[in-house]
């Protein structure tokens, strides 16, 4: 049975492999691939890719680690390794004030009867910040949305999908169930987008 100082001495090992293996993931190409990102040109490197607009980590599924909505950039990283840590820290010294991070979202919901119609409401929640509304009925098991909203500073952050999926999964529905009604032309941009990401939900 090894002593304490012997585990120690593997631990210690362990925890220096790791950083070892950590710190060549991030090479003199995976570095280039970072800035290549961020001059928005495609370049694939030894972990890292780009095609321009996201940055890709190699391995299981592959994680995004950041993507340019606009003229800023979304980090979208775990963070589970150094070496996402160094690649965010690259990014946020290089861009500074045009980098954010998405939010981590809580849902609030609730519902008030009109005569044999309920009017719904949900909110996104970022902490105490209210990030998103969806106003909607029900009526004979007809939902309708009436109103979608997201906060500024929160636009562009998947935060109204993420609102409408809270919804399908509350209402036990499909996306394509929804009625939308009479659409403004910015919710008819919006159901869209919506149309796109959720046509399969």
């Amino acid at each position: 049975m090894p002593s304490n100082s012997e585990s120690g001495q593997v631990v210690a090992l362990l925890a220096s492999a790791r950083l070892l293996f950590e710190s060549a993931s991030m090479t003199a190409r995976n570095r280039r691939v970072v800035h290549s990102f961020l001059d928005q040109q495609p370049l694939d490197g030894t972990t890292l890719s780009t095609d321009g607009r996201k940055l890709v980590k190699h391995g299981m599924g592959g994680e995004v680690v950041a993507k340019w909505v606009g003229r800023r950039i979304l980090i979208t990283s775990s963070m589970a390794t150094r070496t996402d840590q160094s690649v965010v820290r690259m990014i946020r010294r290089a861009v500074k004030d045009r980098v954010y991070e998405k939010a981590a979202l809580s849902f609030e919901h609730g519902c008030d009867m009109s005569g044999d119609q309920f009017d719904c409401w949900l909110l996104a929640m970022d902490g105490r910040t209210v990030a998103g509304r969806v106003s909607y009925s029900k009526w004979r098991g007809e939902v309708s949305i009436q109103i979608i909203r997201v906060a500024r500073g929160y636009q562009r952050q998947g935060v109204a999908s993420a609102m409408i999926r809270d919804l399908l999964r509350r209402e036990r529905m499909r996306y394509s169930d929804l009625d939308w009604g009479m659409l403004t032309p910015a919710g008819a941009r919006l159901k869209d987008v919506l149309d796109r990401q959720l046509a399969f939900a």
